[in-house]
């Protein structure tokens, strides 16, 4: 198996992860923002995870990948039957992507503050890095996710939200410090 192949494998490993979760969740958790979460809550999150993606499958064949352009729907964010659909989605375009081509150079823009919507807002990434970088972006926000449920008393499983490289660190033995 090819290294983006892996790499897109464990994106749809970890999205199945958080589908299962946003089957489980009743629309009341699915909606809620714990105290000190102002930006969004638990469905927010989910929703901002698959915006993302969607950005990048909607980019790949154009070549441009931009994910200001997200949908930002309000009802992926309250219900989480929509989500999920959204999700299941996501899992089937990714199993689509033509591999062959993951050195495949692609521009992509993301605001990162004052931007020009230029030439100079536009950086060159391929098609493996930007699967890299939705995994760690699906990983951290699955953390923020992880966190509020916790204080909202709903459990999502010890190794939701935790970095592959973080599972296999613990299996050492050692004591991590920091996740």
């Amino acid at each position: 198996m090819r290294d983006t192949e892996i790499v897109a494998s464990q994106n749809i490993a970890f999205l199945e992860q958080g589908l299962e979760l946003v089957d489980g969740m009743d629309a009341s958790l699915y909606g809620a923002t714990p105290d000190h979460f102002s930006r969004g809550g638990i469905g927010a999150h989910f929703r901002h995870i698959v915006d993302h993606y969607d950005c990048f499958l909607s980019g790949v064949e154009s070549g441009r990948v931009d994910y200001d352009r997200r949908q930002r729907d309000r009802e992926s964010e309250t219900r989480p039957a929509v989500c999920a659909g959204r999700i299941r989605s996501v899992i089937e375009r990714l199993r689509g992507v033509q591999f062959d081509q993951c050195h495949r150079s692609l521009e992509v823009a993301m605001d990162s503050g004052e931007r020009n919507r230029g030439s100079e807002g536009w950086s060159t990434t391929t098609v493996g890095r930007e699967l890299q970088y939705l995994l760690s972006h699906t990983v951290h926000h699955f953390a923020l996710i992880g966190v509020m449920l916790r204080l909202l008393g709903s459990d999502p499983g010890p190794d939701f939200g935790v970095a592959p490289s973080t599972l296999r660190y613990e299996r050492t033995g050692d004591t991590p410090c920091a996740r």
